[in-house]
């Protein structure tokens, strides 16, 4: 190697690479941003049409709606004609793992 002559990189080097990894990172978070989102929203909607089934068939078997999702996984007590589980586990609140689902009035599973 001649005399003098350094191996490395300068600091403008450097610097553009990182410019360029910021560019590259802010084009691409966004949309990875929205996909999470997007992912969740249909997690849930499957979850809602899976548990709304589930009551159906409840509603099917027995001729009542269930009083808890619970009712869908364990037999109730004394209800000869309950033929499940409905649901094998419940399904997880995609947005909150805190939350989960419970029925409405109407029968209908929502989030709380």
């Amino acid at each position: 190697m001649p005399k003098g002559c350094k191996n490395g990189f300068t600091l403008w080097e450097v610097l553009l690479v990182i410019a360029l990894l910021g560019i590259l990172a802010s084009m691409v978070l966004p949309g990875y941003s929205s996909s999470i989102d997007s992912t969740e929203s249909e997690v849930h909607k499957v979850n809602v049409l899976k548990i709304e089934s589930a009551v159906r068939l409840y509603r099917l078997d027995t001729g009542s709606s269930p009083e808890s999702l619970d009712d869908l996984m364990t037999c109730p007590s004394a209800d000869l004609n309950w033929q499940g589980p409905y649901l094998e586990e419940m399904p997880a609140c995609p947005f909150d793992p805190n939350k989960h689902y419970v029925l409405d009035e109407s029968g209908k599973a929502v989030i709380r």
